[in-house]
């Protein structure tokens, strides 16, 4: 089940919004989408950029202020400063930040996650408000510094059930839980392995798998860390 807001582009915070059911055809949108599965395991908000066009680019940015260039800034870094002080007032985190070209068009993705937990310690999950709030916001920011040169699509979302692992603290978070982890080489014949994480050890993911001994690898080896999903 998808429900969707349309935006008409144009000039995006003085734009209108309607909600319908189908898009208007013959217009361009930005869309607010929330997609459930059983479970509701993401939420999305799209919005659609126009910026100077320019056919490739890189995932570092050059910014220039004032007739100075300064150092090259990352995506996460560029995101990350533009939305600290909202993020940290609205109880939320930048956990990712992805700007990568898809077909014709550039996808610029930012991940939120929430700080707060419920009085039992469960933790407290992204909502499409929240989504939505940190879109605008960060629309807006990125309307007044103007710092990407390719047309854009900016998606802000929930990291989803399946979420990677990232930083220390998401391991030590997530302990417990049941993970994936995907090699870069084989290890025993297998690249993909499943278990209960135990955390980080002396720089090495260690995980209990259902059956067999305690398995550990150096974070250098591991692709990618991910939240098992177990129905």
């Amino acid at each position: 089940m998808r429900h969707a807001v349309y935006m008409p582009l144009g000039r995006h915070r003085a734009a209108q919004h309607e909600f319908c059911c189908a898009a208007p055809q013959n217009q361009l949108f930005s869309v607010f989408s929330l997609t459930w599965t059983g479970i509701c395991d993401k939420v999305n908000v799209l919005e659609f950029y126009t910026g100077r066009q320019q056919e490739w680019a890189k995932p570092t940015l050059s910014i220039l202020l004032e007739g100075v260039s300064m150092a090259k800034e990352s995506m996460k870094e560029l995101v990350g400063r533009l939305t600290a002080d909202f993020l940290a007032d609205q109880g939320l985190e930048l956990y990712n930040v992805e700007f990568r070209r898809e077909g014709h068009d550039w996808y610029l993705r930012v991940y939120i996650d929430k700080l707060q937990k419920e009085q039992d310690g469960t933790d407290v999950y992204v909502s499409t408000d929240d989504c939505e709030k940190v879109s605008r916001y960060l629309s807006d920011r990125l309307d007044e510094e103007d710092p990407i040169q390719q047309n854009y699509i900016l998606e802000v979302s929930s990291p989803g059930m399946d979420r990677q692992l990232f930083e220390k603290k998401d391991y030590e978070r997530f302990a417990g839980r049941i993970v994936d982890v995907k090699l870069y080489r084989n290890f025993e014949g297998s690249k993909e392995f499943q278990g209960v994480l135990l955390g980080l050890r002396d720089g090495c993911v260690a995980i209990q798998p259902e059956d067999g001994a305690e398995l550990s690898f150096p974070l250098e080896q591991v692709a990618k860390t991910s939240l098992a999903v177990i129905f």
